[in-house]
């Protein structure tokens, strides 16, 4: 999606996702090991794009 965005000139921001433990409203996901292999996949993706903005954003973490 985001070359295609880039390929349109839309400006394109990804972010990471907050962690959580747990959603109150649909228990039982058990979602902290999931936000934190998507958030390694968006960084994956960044660092590949080899992303200025992403590099900055990713750089303490």
């Amino acid at each position: 999606m985001t070359e295609l965005a880039n390929a349109n000139n839309i400006k394109v921001v990804l972010c990471s996702v907050l962690p959580a433990f747990d959603f109150p409203w649909h228990p039982g996901l058990e979602p902290a090991e999931k936000i934190v292999k998507l958030n390694a996949m968006i960084k994956a993706y960044c660092m590949k794009r080899k992303d200025r903005l992403c590099g900055l954003l990713f750089k303490h973490g």
